[in-house]
């Protein structure tokens, strides 16, 4: 069995070294333990959470190199008069306090420290820098991918210079499910982080020592530091330090302030204050503090630089002048299409809408706003995606001031994509191409010059762990190092090496993409905008594969423990696309799984590719239509 270390409290003798380090990013190797009577006791003062339930102090141990500020652990093997629970690991911080040695017929149990993390290695020769941006809620309703309703001429010129990726998708619709996925590189059905309290609060509680994406910079001998929303806040818990950040004791998120929009719906805000806090400017100014000081270590070492913006995310907030760039409300144009396809073949699994405001604007799969109030939040989120165009115009500026802009590769992507209406649907809890499709561009000008290209082919952000890695030109994970899950994607670096891909072998192989939502059951009405979880009976997901021309998603019961019953089956849609652009308001109009309509050979061959995704096998038909 692995373990940790040698200094153990046994019979009377202690021997502690106190001080983790900031945590071990690198495989553990550790001679085993041997069991021992009489410990000494860690105080509890100084423990970090709750107990957890493990199989042994090699576990233990490992959970503790893995939790930011835990400088000892504690074990107990059975029941005591001390209070410790059989099996059970307590964390501790700082310098734990240790009291006198208990009797031994009252303790049977192991404490000790992780060692410090061996020294990382160097960057390998010829390793190239990465700036990451993020962007919350962010929907390809931008001129790159043809819809000219808003201002963004930084991501326009950002866009000429880099390959820009028309069908990338989320694996996820939702903020901390979708992050968990990207940033630990694995699908959310090996996360088990489902939704906002379904399955596993993150992806640390089953993966304590996997390798993120951050991290395997790190351990490549990249310098990587973050600000912002990159991570979900507190999934995992601080942001992943220490294991994915250099600066191990420093992550600033800058957290949105805390006073409310003064408008009737209370989701947007038009701030005419000149001196008002918004956190993405502070973002803006630590991100481009940390890139200058990563670009100017004297040691040369590659940097891994993270600059996650909350913008457009609700509430729609931003200075007036980003307003101004828009007509009057009444000019503003809202969604064509605000019916919810209603019939007997569509599942009302499929309808959410995040902004339901209650009696005075009441909301649901048949009733839109008033037109009015409509207008008033599109010009609030375009004046909110103005705002964050300007941030990250400025974060670019930054990049070129620093002469980097050929010499390091910059990723810019959403975390999952956006509905501003269509079908009386607004946010992104759905399974709907409007939820899924994300913006994403690579500029890497050492592979594709200084001009830009294009690519249809199907991605997941999934891949973008791999992707990056193949491009910063350093070695792919390897799982059997940690014993760890593989990647769940796969680099689609060659697209970007060729200018998008158009006509090549690469292209070609890229044409699914997968995403899941997850939804708490309701008894009463489907339709339910709040649905909490009664009791253990379990959960929905909408388990979703979109290719160049169909979208098909199977609704199928969930267990408490997030195992799919794939064969309950409450509702399955399937929809045609079109794989050149997104028309906003008339794709998906029609779910055709039931009808004569469907080609049954292309109905049974998306289902076949489902099953393969996730490990099952054939899937029982779908009753048709006469």
């Amino acid at each position: 069995m692995p373990s940790c270390s040698k200094n153990m409290m046994i019979v009377g003798v202690v021997v502690v070294s106190m001080l983790l380090g900031g945590g071990s990013a690198s495989p553990l190797s550790c001679p085993g333990y041997t069991r021992q009577h009489a410990c000494f006791e860690v105080d509890s003062t100084t423990f970090i959470g709750t107990p957890k339930t493990m199989s042994g102090p090699a576990e233990c141990c490992m959970l503790c190199a893995s939790t930011a500020n835990c400088t000892a652990y504690e074990w107990t093997y059975l029941n005591n008069t001390r209070g410790r629970l059989p099996s059970s690991c307590y964390l501790a911080s700082g310098t734990p306090n240790v009291k006198k040695p208990v009797h031994p017929s009252q303790s049977d149990c192991v404490i000790s420290t992780p060692p410090p993390p061996p020294p990382l290695p160097p960057a390998p020769p010829g390793a190239i820098s990465v700036l990451y941006i993020l962007v919350d809620d962010l929907r390809t309703q931008l001129s790159p991918y043809n819809h000219m309703q808003m201002h963004t001429p930084n991501i326009e010129k950002f866009a000429s210079e880099s390959i820009v990726f028309t069908q990338a998708h989320c694996n996820s619709q939702m903020c901390v499910p979708t992050r968990n996925s990207f940033m630990s590189g694995r699908r959310p059905d090996v996360t088990r982080v489902f939704n906002d309290g379904i399955g596993n609060a993150n992806f640390r509680v089953i993966g304590p020592t996997w390798t993120t994406f951050p991290e395997h910079f790190k351990s490549h001998g990249y310098f990587t530091t973050g600000v912002g929303k990159t991570f979900h806040p507190n999934s995992p818990p601080d942001f992943d330090q220490p294991m994915s950040w250099s600066n191990t004791t420093d992550y600033p998120y800058f957290y949105p302030p805390p006073t409310k929009c003064d408008v009737p719906t209370d989701v947007w805000c038009r701030i005419d204050n000149d001196s008002a806090v918004f956190e993405d400017l502070e973002i803006l100014a630590e991100g481009q503090r940390r890139l200058r000081a990563a670009a100017a270590d004297p040691s040369g070492r590659p940097f891994f630089v993270a600059a996650g913006f909350h913008k457009p995310h609700t509430p729609y907030r931003a200075p007036s002048k980003f307003f101004d760039l828009y007509p009057p409300p009444a000019n503003i144009e809202v969604a064509q299409e605000q019916e919810f396809p209603m019939d007997q073949n569509l599942t009302g699994l499929a309808w959410f809408s995040c902004l339901a405001e209650g009696a005075q604007y009441p909301i649901n799969h048949t009733t839109a706003y008033p037109t009015d109030v409509q207008q008033l939040l599109r010009r609030a989120y375009y004046a909110s995606v103005s705002f964050f165009d300007s941030n990250i115009g400025e974060l670019l500026a930054t990049v070129d001031e620093l002469g980097l802009t050929e010499k390091i590769i910059t990723i810019f992507h959403a975390d999952h994509g956006y509905q501003l209406g269509e079908r009386n649907i607004y946010c992104k809890e759905t399974c709907f191409n409007l939820a899924t499709h994300v913006p994403l561009m690579i500029r890497a000008p050492m592979y594709h010059g200084k001009t830009g290209g294009r690519s249809n082919a199907m991605l997941e952000l999934v891949s973008i762990f791999p992707t990056a890695a193949d491009l910063a030109a350093i070695p792919p994970l390897d799982p059997a190092v940690k014993g760890e899950p593989p990647l769940g994607g796969r680099s689609f670096a060659e697209l970007v090496r060729s200018g998008g891909g158009s006509g090549t072998a690469a292209a070609v192989t890229f044409n699914v993409s997968f995403s899941q939502y997850a939804r708490a059951r309701c008894f009463d009405d489907l339709f339910s905008k709040k649905c909490e979880p009664p009791g253990e009976v379990g959960h929905f997901i909408g388990y979703s594969l979109r290719t160049a021309g169909l979208r098909y998603t199977r609704w199928v019961n969930v267990s408490v423990s997030g195992d799919p019953a794939w064969d309950q089956v409450i509702g399955e849609e399937l929809y045609q696309e079109n794989v050149t652009s997104d028309d906003f308001d008339l794709s998906e109009r029609l779910n055709i799984a039931y009808s004569p309509a469907a080609p049954p050979a292309d109905l049974e061959r998306l289902k076949a590719r489902l099953a393969e995704q996730h490990g099952q096998g054939r899937l029982s038909p779908t009753p048709r239509e006469e």
